[in-house]
C-alpha cells in the first residue's frame, strides 16, 4: 500500500475530526465509537485508529464545541440571550454540548480541563456581555435546560 504524505495524512485527520463532530452535534457524545466514526467517514475502523486511539476521540471536538454553541446565543440585550437560549434547545448540537458539559461537571471527581475551560468561557462572555443580571439568566436557563432535557429523555423513552 502507498505511503501517504505528511499534508494528506494531515488533510485526512481534518477530514475525520470535522466527521467526528458533525456525528457528536447529531447523536451525542456517547455514538463516537469508531464502528459509528467509520460509518460517518466511510474509512475502515483500523485506518481510524491509525488516527485516533479511544481516549483521543474527543480532541476531534477541540476548538469546535464553544464557536458552535456560542453561534446559537444572541447576546445583544438579556431578552434576546434568554430567546435564544431557548430556541438553542431544538439544535441537537447546542443540547448535545450541554448534556456533555453537564454531565461531565456532575459526575467527575474533579473538574476536567476542557469542562472547565467551557464553563469558565461561557460565563467570562456572558458576564462580558451581559453583566451581572446576564450571570443570573444563565443559572436559570442551566437549571431549565438540564430540566428540558431530562424531560425529552423521559419522553423518548420506550413504554414498556
Amino acid at each position: 500500500m502507498a505511503r501517504i504524505s505528511a499534508k494528506e495524512r494531515q488533510e485526512k485527520l481534518e477530514f475525520i475530526n470535522q466527521k467526528i463532530f458533525e456525528l457528536f452535534l447529531r447523536e451525542g457524545f456517547g455514538s463516537l465509537t469508531f464502528y459509528n466514526i467509520a460509518e460517518e467517514t466511510g474509512i475502515r475502523q483500523s485506518t481510524l485508529q491509525s488516527y485516533h486511539k479511544t481516549h483521543t476521540i474527543p480532541e476531534a471536538l477541540t476548538g469546535k464545541v464553544a464557536p458552535y454553541f456560542m453561534s446559537k446565543l444572541d447576546m445583544s440585550n438579556l431578552s434576546a440571550f434568554r430567546d435564544s437560549w431557548m430556541t438553542a434547545l431544538n439544535d441537537s448540537g447546542f443540547r448535545n454540548i450541554l448534556s456533555l458539559l453537564v454531565g461531565h461537571i456532575t459526575t467527575a471527581d474533579n473538574l476536567g480541563e476542557l469542562a472547565g475551560k467551557g464553563l469558565l468561557g461561557l460565563i467570562a462572555a456572558i458576564e462580558a456581555e451581559l453583566g451581572e443580571e446576564g450571570r443570573k439568566s444563565l443559572n436559570e436557563l442551566m437549571g431549565l435546560s438540564v430540566i428540558e432535557i431530562a424531560l425529552s429523555k423521559i419522553d423518548s423513552t420506550p413504554k414498556g
